[in-house]
């Protein structure tokens, strides 16, 4: 008889076959899409928040503007939500006096406003 002989064995190749690695994509990609659309949603509200703080600001701000000129300052910082807001406030011209206003948050203006005020004789404007 003759003696049994060793079979010599296929090299063992670890690593993923190429269904696995797509099945993989397949699932992480189905779990980033949501969630990078939600995170594009809550930045696109974050901003959409924060124009309406600043044109509620503005709003605020022209009616003192109207109210007492000569009482206006030129910056103004105000706290809204635990964030600090500057109110930037320009004029020009005499008798009918242009007013620019501009809101800013983090450096970045996120509203403006213009009005005209007549300043009667003998009120002061900044």
């Amino acid at each position: 008889m003759s003696a049994a002989q060793p079979q010599a064995s296929a090299p063992h190749v670890s690593g993923f076959t190429l269904v696995e690695v797509l099945v993989a994509l397949t699932i992480f990609t189905g779990i980033l899409v949501p969630l990078l659309g939600a995170i594009s949603r809550a930045a696109q509200v974050s901003a959409a928040q924060k124009r309406l703080v600043a044109m509620c600001l503005l709003d605020q701000e022209s009616a003192l503007v109207r109210g007492a000129p000569a009482q206006v300052v030129a910056l103004r910082r105000r706290q809204v939500q635990g964030q600090e807001w500057l109110i930037r406030v320009q004029s020009s011209g005499t008798g009918l006096v242009w007013y620019r206003l501009k809101a800013e948050n983090g450096g970045r203006q996120y509203g403006e406003a213009r009005l005209a005020v007549y300043a009667a004789p003998g009120r002061q404007r900044p």
